[in-house]
């Protein structure tokens, strides 16, 4: 048997292929159930982003006022680090 022959009839049983409709209902089924886990995936993972938004928010609300209520100048340099720190956190999690 040539080559030619043969992978002509190999072409030709290959356009002859479609999936049966219960595999395509399946493959179907299988992506939207991927396509949901992933959603819910998502959600989640953005719900604990905001959560540690607001948490740094507070941490930097708490130490202005600290620094408000200090009077030692390496006390308030040293807040003024961790809000600069916080801050950076803030981006980070923003991006």
């Amino acid at each position: 048997m040539r080559r030619a022959d043969m992978e002509g009839q190999f072409e030709a049983l290959l356009a002859k292929m479609q999936p049966s409709r219960t595999l395509y209902g399946v493959v179907e089924a299988m992506f939207k159930q991927a396509w949901g886990i992933l959603s819910d995936s998502e959600a989640t993972h953005r719900q604990s982003i905001q959560m540690a938004l607001r948490d740094t928010e507070k941490k930097i609300e708490s130490l202005l006022d600290r620094i408000v209520e200090s009077s030692t100048a390496s006390v308030v340099s040293a807040y003024e680090k961790r809000i600069d720190m916080l801050e950076r956190e803030k981006l980070v999690l923003r991006e």
